[in-house]
């Protein structure tokens, strides 16, 4: 987390600088551990080639050596101290620490040369003929035994060497092997100097990469700089600047894109704020019109509201008109059953004056013999008289049924007046008979006048009994006439209350609709003034930009 947060604090040029000094520490680290393997490598081969030559430089010199040696008369000891002598300075000048021969004797490895160095000289420890050589190297043991050169790298009482054992064979047949030393002190002296040569090497190449490393990152962070600068600048809005590129590389094709970047910003905001203008435009038209549509609108509701008020009470008022037609047409229906009863009763007041004439006809014809008849007359007024009191009593009734049906009745209610006129005046004449019938014993001649006066009173009265029936059936006609149309006012009015109905359920449905087009025109205009808002904020947003005149 820590090394996060440093490498979040590091500029640009500082990272690149550790990766890619790392990178050139890794490669030449790596470069100078090969090139160090190689030079080992290749001075080892030097020096087994050198042991192998100096091996075979003296190996002349140690088969003569053993050739003697394999004589009878042997090798004295002035022969074998020259041998010493010529293997040491051949040591001395070859380089080597040691040359030296062996041989296989009863089992052992044993040494028939060996050179000395300046320090055995002085110390006068020199190698005896036939000394055994007590910790031969295995590499020895098999050079001898297999007869072949072998390499080995070994440490023993004398100090650490690597070594070439070169096995000889003479025609006498004796095997011998030659051994030639070198210190490993010297090899690793070589090897320490071929390390610090290649470390100085690897360390002068790390630091002119690290230099170069530096003038690169230095070169990438200065452009990288730049292109960050002009970005911010380009981040705050300031379109007029474009950057000054004369590279072909990576960096000034980025150059190239941002500057091509810049000028599609410009074309895009330059339009983008031509449209923001509309838009705020828009918007406010918008607002205004959406604001007028939705007091439209609430109007409209309002005014349906009002018409679905209008028309509840136009239904309730058609019913009412349907419900006063239906009582019309039972009270109609009532006058027609009252006319026909009126009219049976004219009808039979017309029989009962008919039969009256016939009665005063023959009085007239016996009205010698009233005065004996008188009683008969007497109950037949008292009859007369009932009767008109029936009929002043109808006439009454028909009257206020006429009285009742209005307009219609108009012409019932003459009719009606006529017949109580003619009651009144059957009445009077019934008394006026009466009168007669009194004093018809006194004035039996005025009987016969007043007789024919009353036939004539009776046919004028029956006459208009049939005038009365004729007026009935014309109120009949009437009230059939007027009954057929209050039933089809009250089947129009139903007929009105059903639309009325429709009409209502219509104009609630309207309402309903209209409400929901108020709150959507609400929604509407809140949308259009948030619009109207945003639109002016994009504006606003869009005038930090500096775009060039």
């Amino acid at each position: 987390m820590l090394s996060r947060n440093i490498l979040k604090r590091m500029k640009l040029s500082h990272k690149l600088f550790i990766v890619i000094a790392t990178l050139n520490l890794l490669t030449i680290s790596s470069f100078t551990y090969f090139t160090y393997i190689t030079e080992k490598n290749t001075i080892l081969q030097g020096i087994d080639s050198k042991l192998v030559a100096s091996g075979q430089g003296i190996k002349v010199a140690l088969d003569s050596f053993h050739k003697k040696l394999g004589k009878p008369e042997g090798i004295t000891a002035a022969e074998y101290r020259a041998a010493l002598d010529v293997l040491s300075q051949f040591a001395v000048n070859a380089g080597i620490k040691y040359a030296y021969s062996v041989m296989l004797k009863d089992g052992g490895v044993v040494f028939t040369t060996s050179s000395y160095t300046r320090e055995d000289l002085e110390k006068g420890d020199l190698t005896s003929l036939y000394e055994p050589y007590q910790d031969a190297p295995p590499g020895l043991v098999a050079a001898l035994k297999n007869s072949e050169i072998t390499f080995q790298q070994y440490s023993d009482k004398w100090g650490s060497f690597r070594s070439v054992f070169i096995p000889s064979r003479l025609p006498n047949g004796m095997n011998y092997a030659i051994g030639i030393d070198i210190g490993i002190d010297k090899i690793d002296a070589i090897l320490r100097e071929t390390l610090l040569r290649c470390l100085l090497i690897g360390l002068a190449v790390f630091a002119a990469g690290t230099i170069v490393t530096l003038l690169i990152a230095r070169f990438l962070s200065g452009t990288i700089g730049k292109i960050a600068h002009h970005l911010n600048q380009v981040a705050d809005g300031n379109l007029t600047v474009l950057m000054e590129n004369s590279s072909n590389d990576e960096l000034g094709m980025l150059a190239q894109d941002i500057n091509r970047m810049v000028e599609r910003l410009r074309i895009l905001i330059s339009r983008v704020s031509e449209a923001s203008v509309s838009v705020v435009e828009s918007a406010n038209v918008f607002h205004a019109l959406s604001e007028n549509v939705s007091s439209g609108v609430e109007e409209v509701a309002s005014q349906a509201a009002q018409a679905a008020t209008a028309a509840e009470e136009m239904t309730a008022t058609s019913r009412s008109i349907s419900d006063n037609c239906a009582v019309a047409a039972r009270s109609v229906k009532e006058t027609e059953d009252v006319a026909k009863a009126a009219d049976e009763v004219i009808r039979r007041t017309v029989s009962m004056m008919d039969g009256i004439a016939t009665l005063v006809r023959d009085s007239a014809h016996t009205v010698r013999d009233l005065g004996a008849t008188s009683a008969q007359i007497g109950e037949i007024i008292g009859t007369i008289e009932d009767i008109a009191e029936q009929t002043n009593l109808l006439a009454l009734n028909a009257a206020i049924e006429a009285a009742r049906a209005g307009e219609y009745g108009r012409g019932f209610a003459v009719v009606a007046d006529e017949v109580r006129t003619l009651a009144d005046r059957t009445g009077i004449a019934t008394r006026e008979i009466g009168k007669v019938i009194t004093a018809i014993q006194a004035k039996i001649r005025e009987a016969v006048g007043s007789m024919e006066q009353g036939e004539v009173q009776v046919a004028q009265g029956t006459q208009d009994s049939a005038q009365s029936g004729d007026a009935l059936q014309d109120i009949l006609k009437h009230a059939r006439q007027i009954t057929e149309q209050v039933q089809e006012v009250a089947v129009s009015a139903s007929e009105q209350t059903a639309t009325t109905d429709e009409i209502s359920c219509s104009i609630s449905h309207i309402t309903t609709v209209a409400r929901s087009t108020v709150e959507g025109m609400k929604n509407s205009v809140e949308a259009a003034a948030k619009m109207n808002s945003l639109a002016e904020d994009l504006h606003q947003q869009l005038r930090h930009f500096t775009l060039p005149a």
